[in-house]
């Protein structure tokens, strides 16, 4: 029996600190292994016999903005599966296992001494952030960024899952590393934006001023330097990256409550909205598949705007919003 299933099957009978939980979130970015963890806890999924309630869609949707779950195709099959179980059994699951798993095995030097902060920004809102350095960063919605409470070693590491524009005090013997999903951005001091929501099909870092230094995880040899204005674009499907150059006020029109659609997807607009308004919405059709949907709002415009808008660029849409919910047909 492997490690990681002894680690799953163990939890069940112990209880795990907050603490823990957190250094998950880190590990759980990580890519070692990935195939076994996602082998073990689908056969674990699997053998729950467990019914779901009528709090279950609920619970689930806040699970989804609380967990820093950092492999997409693990998602789609919590998506497919979620009327076999409720979210709070699927939080010990994920997050106890891992952690215990990260604290005993991982190889990182004094682990346990490392206190991290865990700042999470519910849908519908925007926060700004003051770092342990006197760094700022300003968080979009549905985002999390889990940081030291001190940085004492030889870098500023941080984990996003989310967006983020960073605005970062300069240290040439400390650098500020922000790491996600798909790449790790490296700076001594800059502005700069990082897009990496683990539900969205693309990740990007676009900067403002500076010089980063980005990796791919799949391209660990290779760098990617950046310049003022551009953005590099990496496409979690194909595994495709390009660097182009961008409007940068564009890009950052989310930090002064814009909305920017710029050729998006139905799927896409789908996510932003709920992000943004805090709202779940249900598309029970696909026949907008290949509609592409570029439109700016700078009004403040609410939600039943926003879609008075939708409908007129999509003549066929229909929709009714009846509270946190939206029904596209």
């Amino acid at each position: 029996m492997s490690k990681i299933r002894q680690i799953i099957q163990e939890y069940f009978n112990n209880t795990y600190s907050e603490s823990i939980r957190k250094k998950f979130s880190i590990w759980l970015v990580d890519s070692k292994a990935t195939e076994e963890k996602d082998k073990t806890l689908q056969e674990i999924w699997d053998n729950l016999n467990i019914s779901a309630d009528t709090s279950t869609e609920s619970s689930y949707l806040q699970l989804q903005h609380r967990l820093f779950i950092g492999r997409k195709t693990y998602r789609r099959q919590l998506f497919r599966k979620i009327e076999k179980i409720t979210a709070v059994f699927l939080i010990p699951i994920l997050s106890v296992a891992f952690s215990y798993f990260y604290l005993k095995n991982s190889k990182l030097p004094a682990i346990e001494n490392i206190e991290y902060a865990e700042y999470f920004v519910p849908n519908g809102e925007i926060r700004t952030l003051t770092l342990p350095d006197s760094s700022k960063v300003l968080l979009n919605s549905g985002s999390v960024l889990i940081y030291p409470q001190k940085f004492d070693g030889k870098t500023r590491d941080l984990y996003l899952n989310g967006e983020a524009c960073f605005t970062v005090v300069r240290d040439e013997n400390k650098p500020f590393i922000v790491k996600t999903q798909d790449m790790h951005v490296e700076v001594l001091g800059t502005v700069f934006n990082v897009s990496s929501y683990a539900d969205s099909g693309n990740s990007s870092t676009t900067l403002e001023s500076g010089v980063v230094n980005i990796r791919l995880k799949n391209k660990q040899s290779e760098s990617i330097l950046l310049k003022p204005n551009e953005q590099m674009l990496y496409n979690r499907k194909s595994g495709v990256s390009e660097v182009k150059q961008v409007n940068i006020e564009t890009i950052l029109a989310w930090k002064e409550g814009h909305l920017v659609l710029q050729s998006m997807s139905m799927d896409e607009i789908i996510k932003t909205i709920e992000r943004r308004y805090d709202v779940t919405i249900f598309l029970n059709s696909n026949k907008y598949n290949k509609e592409k949907i570029t439109a700016k709002f700078i009004h403040g415009e609410k939600i039943n705007e926003f879609f008075a808008v939708l409908q007129q660029l999509i003549p066929y849409m229909k929709y009714k919003i009846e509270g946190k919910k939206v029904y596209i047909y």
